[in-house]
């Protein structure tokens, strides 16, 4: 399914593979993987992608894409790439993404961890607590972008 977003960005001009590149790092070896729907990005990847394509639509289009099973709707994504000048408002919707996409990544490895152990019927005593500990870290981040979030909201005065 990936494949078929980077093409479209492709397509329409919003990225190079030259940018994906660079962006994530990746070689073009990679990128055409995930073109063909031969592998997919990390969630580091898609995060880099977010965070660093220059065309706001491809950012919006990957976030997009990430967040389409979610109940929510996640639009922080500010329309100009990251700057050294941000502001303080700027750089904490930049934490709070990071901390979300984290916590994703967290919950998506904890459940596959979790279906492939009862898939082979091996859930042992070790693997439920590490199963555990997967989904407090995702509490973690979550609780931590919470947080951000309270902290950059604006005050009742100012509404």
């Amino acid at each position: 399914m990936f494949g078929h977003v980077i093409r479209h960005l492709l397509d329409n001009k919003m990225t190079t593979i030259k940018e994906l590149e660079e962006v994530t790092g990746r070689g073009s070896s990679t990128i055409y993987r995930w073109i063909n729907d031969e592998s997919d990005p990390h969630h580091t990847d898609m995060r880099l992608m977010i965070r660093h394509m220059r065309n706001p639509d491809a950012r919006r289009t990957t976030l997009g894409l990430l967040t389409s099973d979610l109940p929510v709707v996640i639009n922080w994504i500010s329309d100009e790439t990251e700057s050294e000048g941000g502001t303080d408002h700027d750089r904490g919707g930049h934490e709070v993404l990071d901390r979300s996409l984290i916590a994703l990544d967290c919950l998506t490895h904890a459940l596959s961890e979790g279906n492939d152990a009862l898939q082979r019927k091996e859930l042992t005593q070790d693997s439920y607590i590490k199963l555990i500990s997967m989904v407090d870290e995702t509490i973690h981040h979550l609780t931590a972008s919470k947080n951000m979030l309270k902290k950059y909201a604006p005050s009742p005065e100012s509404g």
